[in-house]
C-alpha cells in the first residue's frame, strides 16, 4: 500500500513540474546579454550590423608608390573610431558597420610611412577608400656639417626644395638618409636616425620620423641629422630627403 502511494505521489510532482516550465516558457524569452536590437559585438570589437540595421561595408586599400613601383601595403593598421584591422596581403582591411559619421586612420608599425587620418561620412552600401602613400626622393641642395670630435659625433643641416603637391594633397618629410664617408674612409648610411654599414644600405628600408612638409611658397625646408659617427665626406648624389605625399580617393557603391 505505501509503495503504491508513493509511486503516485512522485508521479504527480514530475506532473506539475513539467506544466510549471511550460508557464514559464510562455512568459519569457531567452536573450545573450549585452544585446542591442540593432548591433551585435565581432570579434576584435567590430560592430557587425544585424538584420534590423542597414548594413555598410567599409573597405580601405594602402598602396606605397615609389616611381612605377606599386605595392599593395600589408599589415598596415587600420582604423575606424575604435575599430583596429590590420590590411591583408591585398592591402585591404576590411569593416561592416552601420552609415555614420568615422574617423579613419592608416599608420605603420614600423614606422615607414607617416599617418593619416580624416573623419568621414558613410552612407550605406559599400564604400572603398584607396590611400595611396606616393613617396618622392627629393635632392639635398645644401649641407652644413658640424664635427664634435670629442664625442665622435656630427651634425648635419640638410635643405632641400619642397616639393608642389597642390592645394588638396598632405605631404610629411622624414629625416634624410645620408650616404657618408666617415673618418677612416668607411662608407656608412644615415637612415631612420640610425647609421648603418655599407653591406646593409640595400637591405634597410626608411623607418623614422616624419613631420608635415610645408607648402611650396616656402623657399627652403631644412632638417636635421645627428649622427653617432665622424662624417668625412657626404656622397651628396645618392642622399635625400624621404617624402611622402599622401592621396585619398573615395568610391561609393550603391
Amino acid at each position: 500500500m505505501w509503495a503504491v502511494s508513493d509511486n503516485r505521489l512522485n508521479n504527480l510532482i514530475l506532473l506539475l513540474l513539467a506544466v510549471l516550465m511550460l508557464i514559464s516558457f510562455s512568459f519569457f524569452s531567452i536573450t545573450p546579454p549585452f544585446s542591442s536590437p540593432s548591433m551585435a559585438s565581432g570579434l576584435f570589437g567590430e560592430e557587425i550590423p544585424t538584420a534590423e540595421a542597414p548594413v555598410l561595408v567599409f573597405r580601405v586599400i594602402v598602396e606605397k608608390i615609389h616611381g612605377d613601383v606599386v605595392e599593395r601595403v600589408s599589415g598596415a593598421v587600420v582604423r575606424v573610431d575604435e575599430l583596429l584591422r590590420r590590411t591583408d596581403e591585398r592591402g585591404v582591411a576590411q569593416f561592416l558597420l552601420t552609415p555614420g559619421t568615422y574617423r579613419v586612420s592608416v599608420s605603420s608599425p614600423d614606422g615607414s610611412f607617416p599617418t593619416w587620418s580624416e573623419v568621414l561620412q558613410l552612407a550605406e552600401g559599400q564604400t572603398d577608400m584607396r590611400i595611396k602613400y606616393v613617396e618622392y626622393r627629393q635632392k639635398i641642395s645644401s649641407i652644413d656639417i658640424t664635427i664634435d670630435s670629442l664625442n665622435g659625433s656630427s651634425t648635419i643641416l640638410v635643405g632641400f626644395e619642397p616639393i608642389d603637391f597642390g592645394p588638396t594633397k598632405v605631404a610629411y618629410a622624414g629625416l634624410p638618409v645620408i650616404v657618408f664617408y666617415n673618418g677612416d674612409f668607411e662608407r656608412r648610411v644615415f637612415i631612420g636616425g640610425r647609421v648603418y654599414g655599407s653591406a646593409e644600405m640595400d637591405e634597410v628600408g626608411y623607418s623614422g620620423v616624419f613631420t608635415l612638409s610645408q607648402p611650396v611658397a616656402q623657399a627652403r625646408e631644412a632638417r636635421v641629422a645627428y649622427i653617432n659617427d665622424i662624417v668625412s665626406a657626404v656622397v651628396v648624389s645618392e642622399s635625400y630627403i624621404p617624402i611622402f605625399v599622401i592621396e585619398a580617393t573615395v568610391v561609393e557603391m550603391r
